[in-house]
């Protein structure tokens, strides 16, 4: 009887060990096949991600190469043809350039415009050349100074208004400084300030302009000096001829101390006269930016490209017709819409 119960108690055990075991491989397979199905989600989410991913780079691909064969298919052929600096209003600054010249000035002289049509008072100081054109024209051929240039200063320096006056002190249409002013026999008081008068102030401002072309012979040079001043134009000219081996190089204050400026004045016209000084030959020479460039402020570099792009976008404005259609492309372009060229040629630039 102990024999019989002993083996049908180990009989028990190992049917209870089977039924066990097969338990836990039945629990386990059902736990693993709960466990599967968020895995199988997950793979699947995982999966579309991957699919959207995908398709996202493929439409961001597509638009790249869109984008360059509308715009990139020849690199800039559109922006080149345009070719800014072979403008009338560039030339009368620059005058003839070489090739590598015409290449730096050109992507100086865009720059500007850029900056130039997102100015606050872009718009206002069109107004105010478009009120006073016919006068500023008057004078500026009574004065013998190329059209363009006087039309450019002058949408450059008015600053909206006829009567603004600079945080510097220079006041009206051709921003002109008070002792300038009285050197151009104008009068500057409390109780009457005739560079606010635009008639006076444009007469003043291109006499003082031609000033400086009878002093430099050259109408880059004379633009510059506008804004930088005689002696520092004349510095700059003395740093330029010296780098060259010009041992008859004078600044301006240096001649008239020395009693030599007609001396210097020979020079100076004897290198614009034969082409082998320029505006933009001068401000890009590496001695003249270090030595002069440098230690002055407000740009002043930039002074002429400033004022041919200035001249540029007016005349740009006078191609438009309507002028309502000239704000609506202003508008396009400061968007990012659509070119250079598209915005300055409406008509062919001339």
């Amino acid at each position: 009887m102990v024999l019989f119960s002993s083996l049908g108690n180990s009989l028990h055990h190992t049917n209870n060990a089977k039924t066990f075991s097969l338990g836990i491989k039945y629990y386990g397979k059902i736990t693993s096949m709960e466990n599967e199905e968020p895995v199988n989600k997950i793979r699947l989410l995982n999966l579309k991600n991957f699919i959207i991913f995908v398709l996202l780079v493929a439409v961001a691909t597509l638009s790249i190469l869109l984008y360059f064969q509308i715009f990139q298919k020849n690199p800039n052929k559109a922006e080149d043809e345009l070719n800014l600096v072979e403008t009338k209003e560039a030339k009368a600054i620059f005058g003839n350039l070489n090739p590598d010249e015409k290449k730096s000035a050109d992507g100086l002289i865009r720059e500007q415009v850029r900056l130039i049509i997102t100015r606050p008072q872009f718009y206002s100081s069109l107004e105010v050349v478009k009120k006073n054109e016919e006068i500023i024209t008057h004078e500026a051929e009574e004065k013998q100074i190329p059209k363009e240039v006087a039309i450019g200063m002058a949408v450059l320096e008015n600053g909206g208004s006829e009567s603004a006056v600079s945080s510097a002190g220079a006041a009206g249409i051709f921003q002109i400084t008070e002792g300038t002013a009285k050197t151009l026999g104008l009068e500057v008081s409390e109780d009457n300030d005739e560079r606010l008068d635009p008639q006076k102030n444009i007469t003043a401002g291109i006499s003082y302009l031609n000033q400086n072309l009878k002093l430099f012979s050259d109408i880059g040079l004379a633009v510059w000096a506008y804004h930088a001043g005689p002696q520092n134009v004349s510095v700059a000219l003395k740093t330029y001829l010296e780098s060259i081996g010009e041992k008859d190089a004078f600044d301006y204050l240096q001649a008239l101390e020395e009693g030599k400026l007609d001396r210097a004045k020979y020079v100076w016209r004897a290198y614009a006269t034969k082409g082998e000084i320029n505006i933009h030959r001068l401000l890009q020479n590496p001695k003249v930016q270090l030595l002069v460039l440098a230690r002055l402020g407000d740009e002043t570099e930039l002074y002429p490209y400033k004022v041919a792009a200035s001249s540029i976008i007016w005349q740009t404005r006078n191609n438009y017709q309507p002028e309502e259609e000239f704000k609506q492309k202003i508008t396009e372009f400061n968007q990012g819409r659509i070119l250079l060229s598209d915005l300055l040629s409406p008509k062919k630039v001339s």
